[in-house]
């Protein structure tokens, strides 16, 4: 009988498609199985294996679950930072000044 060892020709299969995957920390240790383990099948034509939308972000909605992804350890949702989002108050504040300029050169022009 052995109906429970596997035949030379048996695939491993463990269909994960077509769930809504939260991968947060929570899910890392079968994420990282899916990667050691590159024979198991998981997806089926028509159905992908993926991550669904996390409060982070990170990893991307639509990203497959074998992917790596470097998200940082904090599963708190980060403030936007970064060079652009700096720039925006000098871009207001330019923008008024030069609004001001032009007001200035109106009055000139206009009153003289």
């Amino acid at each position: 009988m052995n109906s429970f060892l596997p035949r030379p020709n048996d695939r491993r299969v463990i269909y994960c498609c077509g769930n809504p995957w939260f991968c947060n920390n929570d899910l890392l240790w079968f994420r990282q199985l899916l990667r050691d383990n590159l024979d198991i099948d998981i997806e089926k034509p028509g159905c992908l294996a993926v991550c669904a939308a996390s409060p982070t972000g990170c990893p991307a909605e639509g990203t497959p679950l074998r992917a790596v992804d470097f998200c940082l350890e904090n599963e708190e949702p980060q403030p936007l930072t970064g060079r652009a989002l700096s720039l925006v108050g000098w871009i207001i504040l330019g923008k008024h000044r030069f609004i001001d300029r032009f007001a200035i050169f109106l009055q000139v022009c206009l009153f003289y």
